[in-house]
């Protein structure tokens, strides 16, 4: 029987930090870039193929602006497949399927991934020039593997982008956006994250934005998703829930906080009766009695809290106007009626601070081929067309960046401090400096992690943060520890290392970081204790800005 599930907010909050700590594991202790010249579709692909003396830290760099056509699937069977834009400013490098120079497309899927994967500031079109689209961008074939991404654009595909065929993955997305994931038909297809029958370890999404999506947000037919946050994600327009029943009645630690979701599955249902809970996209239940996968009710750890929910006045107007014609139809709820009836039977799950808003963004999407379509699909048309955001030619290629959508809001909408902290709700990727405050504190957080957990150990926090290069790392410790310090950037490799010393007993023991040789940006610090035979480790975010 397998372990049982952390039981408190506190044991959530640890675990996410070993998950960003697994995310961020070296291969090696410096650096080993290799920049790839743009050039013919298939330079990518050379580069990483004829690469076969690879160091374990490579990394492929792409200039920025550049296109790289993917001829053949990447495949990185046995090896970290690492891939960044050079520098952090400017217009993301593009890869995107590309046929070879026989005019041989690269198949089904341009990805087919056998170990772990980073990608950071990078622009994935699903889409050729002839605007074809690949099924799937990424196959995840290795158990346990690591999919991290951030700072990235994910455009296009009609079918699934993230496909997991194997059990036990750990999916780390930040800071991106995925958007026009489109099928026209009405299926659930259009598909960001797509679980086979797998079990999964983690998926955690923060400051990230779903715009446009016809199928659910996440797939999930498995037996058990361990650990899923959602956390200030703002998803703006989708065709179905946000994931399959499935994932409501298999999620053990389950955290949903500080999202906004705007015009969710668009084509609204039936008008409810008085008295009835409306269906929603949001779910949640029981954990399915058919499928023994050694958890209970109580093993569960659920917090739905401080998001916000929207229907923007354009679709309103829609449903309204078919009412009228004859055909109701009102918006869907955010949280389905099930997870009302279950949060009703189960007093330990923390639901709360889940609002209404009407919020003037800065510059939304334009809904009317999207309105325009949803007409078309409810009368019955054999051929109701498609629609995008911000490709109103209806070509992907080549990619429109900066994407035209701006989704931040004033800060006189009551949704700018309704989130935990006082941040604004959804991606904060929309808020740059409010990002990086937050970035600053620590990132994903929970309240009262300032003093030792359950087996006596905390990492309480660097100071000052953000730092010009000197800083102090403060732990809270029950026993005297050896401790060593790693520190890692985005990409997952260890940049800088403080010797085992040993910090004793008490709460905030500094341990000092020289991080004047690195480069400004954002850092990971793991800080590690060793007393009497037994291990622990804590991670913390950091800033380094000059």
């Amino acid at each position: 029987m397998r372990a049982a599930a952390p039981t408190s907010f506190r044991r959530l909050s640890l675990l996410l930090a070993a998950a960003f700590a697994l995310a961020v594991a070296p291969d090696a202790a410096a650096q080993s870039e290799l920049i790839v010249e743009p050039g013919p579709p298939g330079v990518l692909n050379d580069a990483i193929e004829n690469d076969t003396a690879r160091p374990a830290d490579r990394v492929y760099v792409l200039r920025q602006g550049a296109y790289y056509g993917v001829t053949r699937e990447i495949n990185n069977q046995g090896y970290t497949l690492r891939i960044k834009a050079e520098g952090t400013e400017g217009t993301r490098p593009v890869i995107y399927p590309a046929p070879d120079n026989t005019g041989t497309p690269p198949g089904s899927r341009y990805s087919n991934l056998g170990g772990d994967v980073y990608f950071s500031g990078l622009y994935f079109l699903a889409v050729d020039p002839s605007q074809g689209e690949v099924a799937t961008t990424f196959a995840l074939n290795a158990p346990g593997m690591r999919f991290v991404v951030d700072n990235s654009v994910f455009q296009g595909g009609r079918s699934r982008l993230i496909e997991v065929n194997v059990d036990d993955t750990k999916l780390l997305i930040s800071n991106s956006q995925f958007r026009n994931l489109v099928r026209n038909d009405g299926t659930s297809n259009g598909r960001p994250i797509d679980y086979r029958t797998v079990r999964a370890d983690s998926l955690v999404v923060t400051n990230t934005s779903f715009l446009n999506i016809s199928g659910y947000l996440v797939r999930y037919d498995g037996s058990e998703m361990n650990t899923v946050v959602f956390d200030h994600v703002t998803v703006y327009g989708t065709n179905r829930e946000m994931w399959t029943n499935a994932f409501g009645t298999q999620a053990i630690n389950y955290r949903f906080t500080n999202n906004l979701v705007v015009n969710p599955y668009g084509d609204g249902q039936p008008p409810v009766e008085d008295g009835v809970l409306p269906q929603g996209v949001v779910a949640l239940d029981s954990l399915d009695a058919g499928i023994d996968n050694g958890f209970t009710e109580a093993d569960r750890t659920i917090r739905i809290e401080n998001n916000g929910y929207m229907i923007t006045a354009d679709l309103q107007a829609y449903y309204d106007a078919r009412t009228a014609a004859g055909d109701p139809i009102q918006p869907r709820a955010l949280l389905d009626n099930g997870l009302l009836e279950y949060v009703a039977a189960n007093a330990g799950v923390v639901v709360g601070n889940n609002e209404t808003y009407d919020i003037g963004f800065t510059t939304p999407p334009d809904l009317t081929d999207y309105i325009a379509w949803l007409s078309a699909f409810r009368d019955g048309a054999a051929d109701p067309g498609t629609w995008a955001f911000g490709e109103e030619d209806g070509n992907y290629f080549p990619a429109d960046q900066p994407p035209p959508e701006d989704l931040s809001y004033a800060s006189t909408e009551a949704a700018y401090t309704a989130a935990q902290g006082g941040f604004p709700l959804g991606s904060l990727t929309y808020f740059p400096a409010l990002l990086e405050q937050w970035e600053a504190g620590g990132g994903l957080s929970v309240a009262n992690e300032t003093v030792p957990g359950a087996d006596g150990f905390a990492l309480d926090g660097t100071f000052p943060n953000p730092s010009a290069g000197r800083l102090a790392v403060q732990l809270s410790l029950d026993a005297a520890a050896v401790v060593t310090l790693d520190v890692f950037d985005t990409l997952g490799r260890r940049v800088l290392t403080v010797p085992a010393q040993t910090v004793a007993a008490g709460d905030r023991q500094s341990v000092a970081v020289d991080a004047s040789s690195l480069p400004s940006g954002v850092y990971l610090v793991r800080a590690t204790a060793e007393a009497g035979g037994l291990v622990r480790a804590r991670t913390s975010r950091f800033t380094v800005a000059r």
